[in-house]
C-alpha cells in the first residue's frame, strides 16, 4: 500500500541521516553498510531494501552496502523472515559477514522492524567481523505481545501467524520454526517467556547474566533506537526504544528516537540515562531511557491489539 511505502521512504531518509551523522566525514574511508529487512520484506524490494540501497549509495560517495538476504532467493528470504529458526538466521548471517572481505576491518548496521533485534544479536554473538554502530529503526527489542497489522499481501500468513500464537507461542514446535513467535513476550506469561523462548529471553539476558554478551554490546560506538510513533504493525510500540512495556504504552508519545552513545547498561541489571559518551555530538533530541536488561516484573495486563 502507499502508505507503507511512504513510511518505508521515510523510515529510509531518516536513517540515512543518522548514518551521515555518525560517519566520520568525507576524510575518512567510507564505513561498510550490513542492512537486515523485516517481517514479509526482502533483501532487495526496489520498494523498500533497495530503495533504502540507493539512497545511503547516494549520500556517501564509495560505501558498500550489503543488505542480507537469507536463503538462494529474494522468495526463500520473504519465507524465511516467518519460518527459520532466527538463531540459525543469526548464525548464516554470522557466516556470511566473517566470508566478506569489505567487511573485515567493521562495519555499521541497520536493522528494520525485527531486523534490529535480529542485529543486535548478531553483535552480541559474533564480534568478528567488529559492529561499530547500530542503527535499530523499529526494531522490537522487548519483544510483541500483538500484530494489529501485517505489511502488504502477506495478512493471511499473519491470520495464521495469530491463530498459532494463541494456542502455543511457548510450545518447542512454534518456538523452532516461527519467527515471530521466538520475539513474543506475553506479559501475562512471563515465567513462560523466561523459560521457553529461544531466542528474545536468550538475548535480553533473561535467565542470567552472559558476560559475553555484554562485552560484545557495550563494544558499540553507538547504539540508535528509532520508534515509529504511529506504529499499526505490531504492539506494543514502546518495544522498539526500551526493554520493558508497561501500561498506557499506546498512548506514550515522544520525539520517536532514543540514542545511545555505548551500551552500557546491558547485562548489569539497571536503566540508565541514555546519552553521548564525553558529550560528544548527536541533537539533545536524540536522548532517551533505555533498558537492556533485567527490570522489574510486569504488573498484570491485558494484551492490546489482541490476538485473541
Amino acid at each position: 500500500p502507499r502508505a507503507v511505502m511512504c513510511s518505508l521512504k521515510m523510515a529510509a531518509l531518516r536513517a540515512a541521516a543518522l548514518l551521515l551523522w555518525l560517519w566520520p566525514g568525507r576524510a575518512a574511508a567510507a564505513v561498510p553498510l550490513v542492512i537486515w529487512h523485516g517481517m514479509g520484506d526482502s533483501c532487495c524490494n526496489p520498494q523498500s531494501m533497495g530503495y533504502i540501497k540507493k539512497i545511503v549509495e547516494a549520500k556517501i560517495p564509495g560505501v558498500y552496502v550489503l543488505s542480507l538476504k537469507i536463503g538462494n532467493n529474494v522468495i526463500q528470504d520473504m519465507e524465511n523472515s516467518f519460518f527459520m529458526n532466527v538463531n540459525d538466521q543469526v548464525r548464516e548471517v554470522c557466516s556470511q559477514l566473517a566470508r566478506d572481505p569489505h567487511l573485515k576491518g567493521g562495519y555499521n548496521a541497520m536493522g528494520f522492524s525485527q531486523g534490529g533485534q535480529f542485529l543486535r544479536a548478531v553483535a552480541q554473538r559474533c564480534p568478528s567481523p567488529p559492529m561499530l554502530n547500530l542503527i535499530s529503526v523499529g526494531g522490537q527489542h522487548q519483544g510483541v505481545y500483538g500484530f494489529p497489522r501485517c505489511p502488504g499481501e502477506s495478512s493471511h500468513i499473519c491470520d495464521w501467524i495469530r491463530k498459532t500464537l494463541d494456542l502455543g507461542a511457548y510450545t518447542p514446535a512454534v518456538q523452532e520454526h516461527l519467527v515471530q513467535a521466538e520475539y513474543w513476550h506475553d506479559p501475562l506469561k512471563e515465567e513462560d517467556y523466561r523459560k521457553n523462548s529461544i531466542f528474545l529471553a536468550d538475548i535480553n539476558q533473561e535467565r542470567g547474566i552472559n558476560e559475553t554478551y555484554k562485552k560484545n554490546l557495550m563494544a558499540l560506538k553507538k547504539f540508535v533506537m528509532v520508534k515509529f510513533l504511529n506504529d499499526t504493525m505490531v504492539d506494543p510500540p514502546i518495544s522498539e526504544v526500551r526493554q520493558r512495556p508497561s501500561q498506557g504504552d499506546r498512548s506514550t508519545a515522544g520525539d520517536g528516537t532514543v540514542h545511545r552513545g555505548s551500551p552500557g547498561a546491558a547485562g548489569n541489571g539497571q536503566s540508565r540515562k541514555a546519552g553521548v559518551p564525553g558529550g560528544q555530538g548527536g541533537p539533545s533530541a536524540l536522548l532517551g531511557r533505555v533498558v537492556l536488561h533485567h527490570s522489574p516484573p510486569l504488573p498484570p495486563l491485558k494484551p492490546r491489539g489482541s490476538l485473541m
